[in-house]
């Protein structure tokens, strides 16, 4: 009897294929999140991962952190804040990829927020004020100094980012405290008002998906409602002392335009701020590598971490970690 061949055949080997890619992809994706000593380039210290933490008094899922301590430091650690992106919609925590920074001497904070089918805005940046403030409030408790805290958001993380680096709606948190030290952007929309004019006449598709986030996000349309935009735009609020920026952008991004960072970062240069504008060659949305989160960290070293080159007198050794601490890390 003759073997058939053809269709049949074919697609049984290329099922058998997509499986084993897809079992090499699964075998891979634990590698990173477990910060293997193959992938980073120096050697990782010891990192806990403190789950969910409740920020706020309606513990539900989208308020709550997760935060990332080196098991022994002798010291409070400088703290450095992630924000996720995903279009104000979607998202969550666990993407946000800080893999090098607990191991630069950094607790990191990974936060949730509400997202735009859950509440408009702003209930995001002031989710962001009070994951700030509880963490400021608790940093005893887990070690963290309090004076010394950065930020780093991604796309719609980066624009929630810079709204809090300029202190937007600060004032809503009665008591806050919270000083930022300097902000890291990768990509994201500084101004509502301008960003569905800046994409190619090709990019209807990115266009118009823009300009559905920005519409979810305010509650309204944006040409319909300029005076929202306006008021959700980073860019409203270059005025007065702004925290230190690194603003990085890839040069073929595809969703949110070069142009947002770019027409950004001058005019913070041109109100007195102080701003690297680094442009990725060959970077799309999503341009992470280590070798760009440890610029990153390079850039937190010089205005959140003690630097003594500087003059600034580095604290004496305080308490380590508090008893409960201690108990949460040995588990």
């Amino acid at each position: 009897m003759a073997m058939r061949s053809g269709a049949p055949f074919g697609l049984g080997f290329l099922k058998i294929a997509i499986v084993i890619s897809l079992c090499l992809v699964i075998l891979t994706i634990p590698v990173i999140n477990c910060r293997s000593k193959e992938l980073l380039p120096w050697p990782v210290s010891n990192v806990r991962v403190l789950h969910d933490l409740p920020y706020n008094s309606k513990s539900d899922s989208s308020r709550t952190l997760d935060l990332y301590l080196p098991a022994d430091f002798a010291r409070p650690l400088p703290l450095i804040v992630c924000i996720h992106g995903g279009g104000w919609k979607g998202g969550d925590k666990s993407m946000f990829p800080a893999f090098l920074l607990p191991n630069m001497g950094y607790a990191v904070a990974s936060i949730n927020y509400r997202l735009t089918p859950e509440a408009p805005f702003p209930a995001q940046i002031d989710d962001c004020w009070s994951a700030l403030d509880w963490l400021v409030k608790n940093h005893k408790l887990y070690g963290l100094d309090q004076t010394r805290i950065g930020l780093w958001g991604g796309s719609a993380g980066g624009h929630l980012a810079l709204l809090a680096g300029l202190g937007y709606r600060i004032e809503r948190v009665p008591g806050c405290k919270v000083k930022i030290k300097a902000v890291c952007d990768w990509c994201g929309p500084t101004d509502l008002t301008s960003i569905c004019q800046e994409y190619p006449a090709r990019e209807t598709i990115a266009k118009n998906s823009m300009a559905r986030y920005i519409q979810e996000l305010i509650g309204a349309d944006p040409k319909a409602r300029p005076d929202l935009a306006k008021a959700a735009s980073p860019v409203t609020y270059l005025r007065g002392k702004a925290p230190p920026c690194l603003i990085m952008h890839g040069d073929i991004d595809e969703v949110v335009p070069l142009m947002q960072s770019k027409v950004f970062s001058e005019r913070l240069l041109a109100n007195g701020g102080k701003c690297e504008f680094l442009v990725v060659p060959g970077g799309r949305h999503d341009f992470y590598s280590f070798d760009l989160e440890r610029h990153v960290g390079q850039f937190f070293d010089k205005t959140v971490k003690y630097n003594t080159s500087n003059g600034e007198k580095q604290l004496p050794e305080g308490s380590r970690v508090s008893a409960k601490m201690q108990a949460s890390l040995a588990k």
